[in-house]
């Protein structure tokens, strides 16, 4: 669990900073898509990397109903809650393309801590379940957290559409 602390903590000082250096008016737009793409597609993968060898660790137990249950019930409730959220900031984002008033001053800022603030929570919420899941037959934790993190780089796809509104 400590690992995951230290790990949880450097991503977030790291998109905290890399995000501060996206939002000067000096910053490559094209080295910034990169960035939020790769981070949101190395996100999906170590989610589905973790999904993957979470079942396949489950499919080879004999009786693993209680293991299979724990596990898919973090992707359950973590999949759906990102995908609102990720869907909020891009509707977000979206709305601001028509509006100049949302386009400049505090409106871009707010969507943009919006994204690292979901990203924090959920890298805060991931290990409580990781806890609750955890047993001595499946490493369900490490797995668990994994995927968090995974999940949690997947908003860095919603600021793609937030800096593209700016741009234009």
């Amino acid at each position: 669990m400590i690992l995951y602390a230290a790990a949880a903590a450097a991503l977030m000082i790291f998109l905290a900073v890399r995000t501060h250096l996206d939002a000067k008016p000096t910053a490559d737009p094209k080295k910034r898509a990169r960035f939020n793409l790769t981070a949101g597609l190395a996100g999906a993968l170590l989610a589905l990397l973790a999904f993957a060898v979470g079942m396949i660790l489950i499919g080879r137990l004999d009786d693993g109903e209680w293991a299979r249950d724990m596990f898919l019930g973090y992707f359950e409730i973590a999949a759906p809650a990102a995908a609102a959220v990720t869907l909020l900031l891009l509707l977000a984002s979206l709305g601001a393309h028509g509006s100049p008033k949302l386009q400049s001053g505090l409106f871009p800022r707010l969507r943009v801590l919006a994204n690292l603030a979901a990203t924090c929570l959920l890298l805060l919420v991931t290990p409580l379940y990781a806890a609750l899941a955890d047993n001595k037959t499946v490493p369900h934790r490490p797995l668990i957290l994994l995927a968090g993190i995974g999940i949690s780089l997947l908003f860095r796809l919603a600021l793609l559409a937030e800096y593209r509104v700016r741009r234009s």
